[in-house]
């Protein structure tokens, strides 16, 4: 015979706490937002009217026939404004091992004032530097600087039927502010301060398409961002998870506190 196991009384908090946040989580699960323009890092705004906006979908081209590898490599970049099956278009520029395996999302660098590309040693190398804005890491972290911040990428590539492909990239993708805005959308998760009086909110920015909730849970249950931990007192993920709820809201994180907008 078969007996349900009681949740231990110790656990139970913690289990409920999980349970309601994810259920939160799918059944709130909107947002919407602009890239702040100015403020402290850390600090966003968002705007009111934004979630009337839909968002438009790009239609970049895939790799021309005789294209040299500088025009492979702009044509990459370009491509990485289409989400769609999962940058499909950006991954035909790659070759078919790097295209298994090249992450879009583990980097976002929104730049300024163009990418320069230069030779890197050899026919089949070249450089490029990106001005970076404002960078967004896995987490959907956001940081922006007040002078842009050189990222420099080494780029290598190889011949595949005759045509350049990619062969070496690091994860990521290139976006100008404009392309930025249109695509990304902010997610604000909240975390209980130490004593459970406070939901703090926590802003996050990822893509706006179907796995975006895949990614707000991963990061959920990884609970909240360095700077919270170090500046609110929060709990450290590793223990007791303090999630409260995920959801759209003006909110902010000013120096002096949590902050509704």
């Amino acid at each position: 015979m078969i007996t349900a196991r009681p949740i231990p009384t110790g656990r139970r908090p913690r289990v409920r706490r999980i349970l309601l946040a994810l259920l939160a989580l799918i059944l709130g699960l909107t947002a919407c937002g602009r890239i702040p323009t100015d403020g402290q890092v850390y600090h966003y705004a968002e705007d009111e009217t934004s979630s009337a906006t839909p968002t438009p979908a790009y239609s970049p081209a895939g790799p021309r026939e005789g294209d040299d590898p500088e025009q492979i490599l702009r044509g990459f970049f370009e491509a990485g404004t289409g989400v769609e099956d999962d940058y499909a278009v950006a991954r035909s520029f790659l070759t078919r091992d790097l295209a298994a395996s090249w992450s879009p999302e583990d980097e976002t660098w929104v730049y300024r004032d163009g990418i320069t590309v230069e030779g890197d040693g050899g026919q089949d190398r070249l450089r490029a530097e990106i001005p970076v804005a404002t960078h967004v890491d896995d987490r959907g972290i956001a940081t922006s600087y007040d002078e842009p911040d050189t990222r420099t990428l080494h780029v290598g590539f190889t011949r595949v039927d005759g045509q350049w492909r990619i062969s070496s990239i690091p994860n990521g993708t290139a976006l100008t502010r404009t392309q930025f805005e249109r695509l990304f959308r902010s997610f604000s998760l909240y975390f209980y301060d130490p004593t459970y009086t406070y939901a703090v909110p926590d802003i996050r920015w990822f893509v706006s398409r179907p796995t975006v909730a895949t990614s707000l849970v991963r990061v959920l249950l990884q609970g909240p961002a360095p700077y919270l931990t170090g500046g609110r007192g929060l709990p450290d993920p590793g223990g007791d998870l303090p999630a409260a709820s995920l959801g759209a809201g003006r909110w902010g994180c000013g120096p002096g506190g949590a902050d509704r907008r």
